[in-house]
């Protein structure tokens, strides 16, 4: 006699946004069939702005769909026709989603720090401290050397890396910057979601910190609004050079901040 088998929960899986959308969104068919069981009143779906507890609803043909509390994740993350989110089970009706919308790429949302309370004072302590902090830098200090050469004669204090600006770095459309893969590891970087960035004035930016998936592996970048804001505000062209300076005075700290010297390139 065949020994029958229980199909694993499937992992992960995706829902088109198509109409009707908001009020509740049905669950795959394949994905509910393999629930009998477990728990299924109620569901946690997590994405970087948060989380958000739904009510799962149940039809006669036995197929769940997320209602009460989905409206609320359907409104911040501006969900709308042709998006689609890719959901990944956890277990325990627990998912992690990713949004994209109809072009096939990530929504890239404004940054939401989650951080502690005490971390959140701590940021809110940051540009006080900063003020009575005066620093010799570049802007006053560089050579008239190349930018690179400036920037490497620089004494910092702390770890750092040093990155030419490139195009790729200002896009108004998916703009980032590649942190090299060994200081990102040996500063535990990599736990980090949110980093925050002082430039030579202190004042402060609060910057997503992502880890992308490429054909040399796991690489982290910073990204986003928080990036985009930082390249604008200090008025960076490709060319230039960056010192990235860990602070090392707040080693203890859950909020990582990075001083960042700035080595323009005089045209």
């Amino acid at each position: 006699m065949a020994r029958s088998c229980k199909l694993p929960v499937t992992r992960h899986f995706f829902k088109v946004i198509v109409a009707g959308f908001r009020s509740k969104l049905s669950l795959p068919v394949a994905f509910c069939r393999r629930l009998k069981g477990k728990r299924l009143d109620k569901a946690v779906v997590r994405s970087s702005q948060g989380s958000w507890h739904i009510k799962v609803g149940k039809c006669r043909k036995g197929l769940l769909y997320f209602e009460q509390g989905w409206e609320d994740f359907v409104t911040h993350h501006d969900l709308d026709l042709g998006d689609f989110v890719v959901f990944e089970h956890k277990g325990d009706m627990v998912f992690d989603a990713i949004v994209f919308d109809s072009s096939s790429c990530e929504k890239e949302f404004p940054v939401s720090i989650n951080f502690s309370e005490k971390s959140r004072k701590e940021i809110d302590n940051l540009s006080d401290e900063f003020e009575s902090y005066s620093h010799t830098t570049e802007e006053g200090n560089f050579k008239g050397q190349s930018p690179l050469k400036d920037a490497q004669s620089y004494s910092p204090k702390g770890p750092y890396f040093i990155t030419t600006i490139t195009t790729s770095s200002g896009a108004d459309d998916g703009s980032y910057l590649d942190i090299p893969a060994e200081f990102a590891s040996s500063n535990n970087l990599v736990r980090a979601s949110i980093v925050v960035l002082q430039n030579p004035s202190s004042k402060l930016w609060a910057v997503k910190l992502c880890s992308i998936d490429s054909k040399c592996g796991k690489r982290s970048a910073l990204r986003g609004k928080g990036w985009h804001e930082f390249y604008v505000d200090n008025k960076l062209k490709e060319g230039d050079v960056c010192l990235f300076e860990l602070d090392l005075t707040r080693k203890r700290s859950d909020v990582v901040v990075i001083t960042v010297h700035i080595f323009p390139l005089v045209t």
